[in-house]
This record gives C-alpha cells, sequence and structure tokens, in this order.
C-alpha cells in the first residue's frame, strides 16, 4: 500500500446549510476523483482530519463512511480508509472508454446509483448489532415451511415454462393471484390482463416513465422523496417539480405537468398517510393538469390505527392511475415479485416497451407467489406479520418515551418504519446518526434514503426501521440509545 497523502486541504464552513460531514465528504470524493489521490492511498486519520477542521472525529467518520459505501475507499483494519480509486463501474463505462470518450462519461453520469438496500455493499459498510434498517422485513417470520412445499411442489411437475421465455406481461397465474389479492386487500378492481409482472418497484417505475413521460417532461415529486423514483426521473431529463406533502395534500401543485410520483399510504421516507379527502383532490388535480399518476402503494400492508384507506387507484374513475406493488415487504425483497397496473388503454404499450426490458421473469416463483396467494397463505402471514409489528412499533414507541421522554413522532400508524422528532437538547439528526452508530445502532437520517430539497431540509428528525428487530432487540437497541444521549434529570 501507498503511504498517507496529505493534499489539498479541506475547507468547512459552518454557515453552509449543507452539513459538515457532506461537506468533507464530497471534497475527499472530488479529490479521489481528480487523481489527488490515487488507489492504494491512505487518507488521512480520522483524528488528523478532526484535529485539522476542528469538528468531531464522528464527523468525520461519517463522511468517511459514506466514501466507503460509494465504492471509493475501503477501510483496513489498523491501516485506516484506503482508496479504491473512481468506480467506474457506476458509471456503466470502463477506464478505457472513459479516457476515449469524455461525452460517453458525462452521459453516463446521469445514472447516480440508486440502490434500494444494503445488499451492494455489505462488504464495506459496518455490521451494526442493531440496525433500525428500513424497508427490511423480519427474516424470521418468513414462512419457509410453506413456502418450500410449494417451490417444491411445483418443481416436481414438468412445466412447459423451463424451456420457454415468459410472456413479457408475466406468468397468467401469477397475474391471477395479484388480481385477487388487490380485490380483496387494495378495494382495485381488475382482471389477470391488466396487470404486468415486474420484478419490484424499480423497474415498474423503470417502465411507466419510459411509456408515459415525454423528453424534458414535466414530474411532481413528493419533497422528500425516494431515492429511486428520483435518480430514475433525473436519468430520463425530467424536470422534477418537488412538493412538500403531508397528510392533508400537496402544496404548490403546478396547473400543467406531465406525471405525478406519490407514495400515499405511508409517504418515503416520512411516513404520512394522505387522508381520503387529500386523495380526492390529487386525483381532480391531475384530472385538471393532465398529469399522469403514478401510486407506488409501499407499506399498503400494515396499517395499524384507523380505518384502512383504499388505492388511489381504487378512486380513480378517469384512468389516470398507474398503480405499482411488490411483495418486498410482506415476504421479501429478494423475492423480485411486483406488479404494475396501468389503465386498460396503457396495458398493450407497457408490455410492448417491457418486451424491450427483458424477456419475463423466473416462472418459478411467480408460480410459488400464485399459489401461496390463491390458497390463503399470504392473507394469513400478512395477519400475523401485521401483529409482530405493531407490537414491535408499540416497543419502540415505548422504550423510547421511557427513556426519553414526550415523544414527538410521524408515520406510526402504518408502515415499518417511523420517524422521530428530535427533542431539541439533542443533536442534528447527522450527529445523532454518527453517535448512535458509535453504540452500535443503526439510525438513518431522511436524506440517507431520499432526496430532501435544501429549504425542506429535515435535520432534527431520524427515521427507526423497526420491522427487522423483534422486541427484545429493539428494546436493548434503545438502552444503548440511552447511553449515546443521555438525558440529564432522568
Amino acid at each position: 500500500m501507498s503511504n498517507i497523502r496529505q493534499v489539498s486541504p479541506i475547507l468547512v464552513h459552518g454557515s453552509d446549510d449543507t452539513p459538515l460531514w457532506r461537506q468533507i465528504f464530497a471534497q475527499l470524493r472530488d479529490q479521489i476523483a481528480n487523481d489527488l489521490y490515487g488507489a492504494g492511498d491512505i487518507l488521512p486519520s480520522i483524528r488528523g482530519l478532526s484535529e485539522a477542521l476542528g469538528v468531531s472525529r464522528n464527523t468525520v467518520l461519517a463522511a468517511l463512511e459514506r466514501l466507503v459505501d460509494e465504492g471509493y475507499v475501503r477501510a483496513h483494519p489498523r491501516v485506516g480508509f484506503v482508496v479504491e480509486g473512481v468506480p467506474d463501474r457506476y458509471l456503466g463505462v470502463s477506464a478505457a472508454a472513459a479516457g476515449r470518450d469524455g461525452d460517453t462519461v458525462r452521459h453516463a453520469q446521469r445514472f447516480p446509483p440508486c440502490y434500494g438496500g444494503h445488499g451492494h455493499n455489505l462488504a464495506r459498510r459496518r455490521v451494526l448489532p442493531f440496525d433500525f434498517a428500513l424497508g427490511r422485513p423480519n427474516l424470521a417470520y418468513f414462512p419457509w415451511r410453506v413456502w418450500n412445499r410449494i417451490m417444491e411442489a411445483k418443481l416436481c411437475m414438468p412445466r412447459w415454462e423451463m424451456a420457454e421465455y415468459m410472456d413479457p406481461a408475466g406468468l397468467y397465474e401469477f397475474r391471477h393471484a395479484v388480481a385477487q389479492h388487490l380485490r380483496t386487500a387494495r378495494g382495485i378492481h381488475v382482471g389477470p390482463e391488466q396487470v404486468i409482472t415486474v420484478a419490484g418497484i424499480q423497474e415498474g417505475l423503470n417502465l411507466a416513465a419510459r411509456v408515459l413521460l415525454p423528453a424534458r417532461g414535466q414530474v411532481v415529486v413528493e419533497d422528500p422523496c425516494y431515492r429511486g423514483a428520483h435518480g430514475l426521473f433525473h436519468s430520463l431529463g425530467a424536470r422534477m417539480i418537488p412538493v412538500a406533502s403531508t397528510s392533508d395534500g400537496f402544496a404548490g401543485l403546478p396547473a400543467r405537468a406531465d406525471m405525478a410520483y406519490l407514495t400515499p399510504s405511508h409517504q418515503f421516507p416520512m411516513g404520512h398517510t394522505l387522508d381520503h379527502q387529500a386523495r380526492r383532490e390529487i386525483l381532480d388535480w391531475a384530472a385538471d393538469s393532465g398529469a399522469w399518476l403514478l401510486e407506488d402503494d409501499y407499506d399498503s400492508d400494515f396499517r395499524y390505527d384507523g380505518p384502512p384507506l383504499p388505492a388511489l387507484t381504487a378512486l380513480d374513475r378517469r384512468g389516470c392511475c398507474v398503480y405499482l406493488g411488490t411483495f418486498s415487504k410482506s415476504l421479501g425483497a429478494g423475492l423480485r415479485l411486483g406488479f404494475v397496473v396501468p389503465p386498460p388503454e396503457l396495458v398493450a404499450p407497457m408490455v410492448a416497451a417491457k418486451s424491450l426490458l427483458n424477456n419475463g421473469h423466473c416462472w418459478l416463483t411467480q408460480a410459488a407467489m400464485a399459489e401461496f396467494v390463491a390458497s390463503g397463505e399470504h392473507a394469513r402471514h400478512l395477519r400475523r406479520i401485521r401483529r409482530l409489528y405493531r407490537e414491535q412499533r408499540d416497543v419502540l414507541l415505548s422504550s423510547l418515551a421511557s427513556h426519553f421522554g414526550p415523544l414527538s413522532v410521524s408515520g406510526n400508524e402504518a408502515g415499518m418504519h417511523l420517524a422521530w422528532h428530535l427533542p431539541r437538547h439533542f443533536p442534528d439528526a447527522d450527529e445523532c446518526v454518527c453517535r448512535a452508530a458509535e453504540v452500535g445502532v443503526g439510525l438513518y437520517a431522511p436524506d440517507d434514503v431520499a432526496v430532501v430539497s435544501p429549504e425542506r431540509a429535515q435535520r432534527r428528525t431520524v427515521l427507526f426501521g423497526y420491522a427487522g428487530l423483534d422486541v427484545h432487540r429493539i428494546r436493548k437497541a434503545v438502552v444503548a440509545l440511552s447511553q449515546a444521549f443521555p438525558v440529564s434529570g432522568r
């Protein structure tokens, strides 16, 4: 390995709206990208940077860990943070191609990495004993016995699908099961011919946007916005219009737009649920503005308080909604089973567009899921995990209140995560995330998982994904947090 290198100084500005750790991260990233650090060079130590910049070690650590997450450096025990070079694999071109054609690189940079989970960098990121990761179901609750029995039965039956490319719309029996599920769970009455199988929400978004979004089209997005959607629209050259959203509706909707992307069941990441009146209003706006509504029904399987609300698509009488759903939260993202339900007139063009993206999805998982739904096992599984996740939510809230006093939270009536709006005496969200990691607890700031405009920065909010931790681990995690954030007088 090369020696430790000290290159251009890093400057941080306390008056800047950008968090200090992000300023440090951005400057180190740029120095690596501009070859001021080469592969194998060792970055200055956490202590050295902390003392030189006059910031806490946790702030420096947060910047270095983001470099690790994005593939620029790797943490080596007893050595430090070692540069791996610019991660050209993220750009989609080889180093040779990058040298030949700067335009190619600039084009490739329109496609930022927008991973939905942590699988892409498990080798690099720190593994924390208590990780409140968002969107991660509890693997211990997966119905392994039933699922394995169904899979084995399907494999024992000769299927022509094993030798053939699939219908790009998906296996018919799976689409039939999805239509059944949507009718009973979400109030959406469609036939299997209106269901298109996709490998999760991201592919569904990609498909809908490519069919419906004109060149340089206008897309209304929530602020904050799911990073995968924001990255997709950016890559397509769309002009995004961020709007603030609450349970009461949206502020500042434009008179005209081509599309709006919404998560009405459990806004990602702040967690509020769009009420019935607001759903009617956004449908009226879509009719007046000429916009398509992409309804990402994120976390809709889990509602704990209040009456269930129908999907936007169930209320749509004008045919402006495209519904996006998935089994990633009820079973697991690794199955890669999702679905799109467009209006009838869009089915043929979407299936045609999808045929250009892939030749269908694995018949085995579709066939197994179809039987899992049709047999009632999926509904039974949902009832069980709703009860367990509600208990985990309740334990998290009571444990936080016991250690930190009265709480201000949002998003707790539904979903698999909630937002804690920090007490006044706490540091900001970025510092909280760093200090929590020091005691083995993984917390997340909104801008860790979503794109947030500067004027709506959520620096006093942290996110807890509680589904993946059982009640005993949740209690232990909050005890650890109480050591990181002692409360005087309690």
